[in-house]
């Protein structure tokens, strides 16, 4: 987890997580086994993610720019109606039903405004104000919350 900035990790994060769900859409088709099991490692990566975030990397930011309630409160939110698209599918796969468009389409109108206002904003602001050994010491209780 040693890189050069918050942003890199975190962006680094967020691609792989796409590419999970991206393979999950084109699997459900035709290898529900293999599209559930993608859904699953997604759905487990962007809880693991959420976490990070809300109790490592929000709680820093705050501190730093004196903003509780502020923009991370919105995250937050983000966060809350995530959750909410990414149980509903899980909810419908564990029945065998892999008619998740709607969910899907739901989904994706939260999270990639969601991870734009991430990696165009709020990470890069973080990276500004934090340094080498503090961004070290950030990685360091991610790995210990992994």
């Amino acid at each position: 987890m040693n890189t050069a900035s918050i942003n890199e990790h975190y962006t680094h994060d967020h691609d792989r997580l796409d590419e999970l769900f991206h393979q999950f859409q084109t699997l459900k088709t035709s290898d529900r086994v293999q599209a559930a099991n993608n859904f699953r490692e997604f759905k487990a990566g962007l809880e693991q993610h959420i976490v990070w975030e809300e109790e490592i990397l929000f709680p820093s930011f705050e501190t730093k720019f004196g903003l509780p309630g502020g923009p991370t409160e919105v995250m937050r939110w983000e966060h809350r109606e995530i959750r909410k698209y990414l149980d509903a599918i899980a909810d419908k796969l564990a029945r065998g039903e892999f008619d998740t468009a709607g969910e899907e389409s739901g989904l994706l109108a939260v999270l990639c405004p969601h991870n734009q206002k991430e990696e165009g904003i709020l990470y890069p602001m973080i990276d500004q104000v934090t340094g080498a050994e503090e961004r070290a010491g950030i990685f360091a209780r991610m790995s210990a919350r992994a």
